[in-house]
């Protein structure tokens, strides 16, 4: 790969990748400045992300005398570009025959996503730099990023560490296991709880409204693919979309406070510790994509993941204790909280 290639459908150059790491992180700067770049690689990992296009560059270091690839002497990123493709797709399938019907402004729709994504992604921004600090929960090293504006060509990207050394995703074809369900529970509790604590100003900015909200249209679209599952319960789904903004704001009617709710959280998104084989322990790692965060009620969190990435026999037998469990773990984390400030204060 050579400096001037061009990521993705992007204006980045791999030349202003590197002019960033070399500002951005002290030891790709060192790096650099002793050794040569060797050679890049370039690994395509779009099909982990449905808003994103990414990318892992692979900087091979080494000097003019030696050009011997070693791994001490290898840096690694995770380039996140949003794309519209994905979700385009899913819009196109409603839109077709929308638009033959009733003459609805392809290009109009068309913009509407593109505005959802900027949105999208320069909310996943402010996450990154403003918030997740301060909720207790490890995520990549973030060696810099770049809002999406249009008007000015920016086409918006997250530079961040590669875990993939540390960190593994459970395979979403095999069946998660009930000591990684509660690992992950107890995580997405305790962030709820710390979540709490931030400043009223963060929860203003997270307001759940159209900055995060998936046009209905690209929603519908998803009623067109040709899944049993999908058209069985294709009128609920409809009617689920419908009662979205409801639902999400549904603990304020018994005066529960709003927490920072991650908004997509499943399996996908999930990293677990790497066990000696190189595959997914029982112990959580990290949670990545806050591009649908909100200001919100936590259970949605707990209910996508448990719906869409816990097997259907384990969910029966063991909801209510997965209920207990993030009880149980959001009051412990919140009477730490309680104490802990007491105690300073005293």
């Amino acid at each position: 790969m050579e400096f001037e290639s061009v990521l993705g459908k992007s204006r980045y150059t791999v030349a202003w990748i590197i002019q960033k790491l070399k500002e951005s992180d002290e030891k790709f700067r060192i790096l650099e400045s002793k050794n040569k770049i060797l050679k890049i690689e370039e690994t395509n990992l779009s099909g982990i992300g449905y808003m994103s296009f990414i990318i892992r560059l692979t900087f091979y270091f080494g000097n003019n005398d030696n050009n011997e690839e070693r791994n001490d002497k290898t840096f690694k990123v995770i380039c996140k570009i949003p794309t519209t493709d994905m979700i385009y797709k899913n819009f196109k399938r409603s839109s077709e025959n929308n638009h033959s019907k009733n003459g609805t402004n392809h290009n109009k729709k068309s913009n509407e996503l593109k505005e959802f994504l900027t949105k999208a992604h320069n909310r996943e921004c402010f996450v990154y730099s403003s918030i997740v600090s301060n909720l207790g929960i490890k995520v990549p090293k973030i060696y810099f990023f770049e809002e999406k504006n249009d008007e000015r060509e920016r086409d918006g990207c997250i530079v961040m560490e590669d875990i993939s050394e540390k960190g593994a995703l459970q395979n979403v074809l095999k069946e998660i296991n009930y000591q990684q369900v509660e690992a992950v529970i107890k995580s997405i509790a305790k962030m709820h709880a710390k979540s709490q604590t931030l400043p009223q100003k963060f929860f203003q900015n997270l307001k759940f409204d159209n900055i995060i909200k998936v046009p209905k249209d690209c929603l519908k679209g998803i009623t067109k693919l040709e899944s049993k599952i999908i058209q069985k319960y294709k009128i609920e789904l409809e009617e689920i979309w419908e009662q979205e903004e409801e639902i999400v704001d549904s603990h304020l009617k018994y005066g529960i406070p709003s927490v920072v709710s991650h908004g997509d959280c499943w399996i996908n998104n999930i990293f677990f510790y790497k066990n000696e084989s190189g595959k997914a322990s029982n112990e959580f790692y990290t949670l990545l994509d806050w591009q649908l965060t909100h200001r919100g009620n936590g259970l949605n969190d707990i209910a996508r993941f448990l719906t869409v990435s816990v097997e259907a026999e384990m969910l029966e037998k063991h909801r209510s204790d997965f209920l207990q469990i993030y009880y149980k773990s959001f009051n412990e984390k919140c009477l730490y909280i309680f104490m802990k400030t007491y105690i300073y204060k005293k």
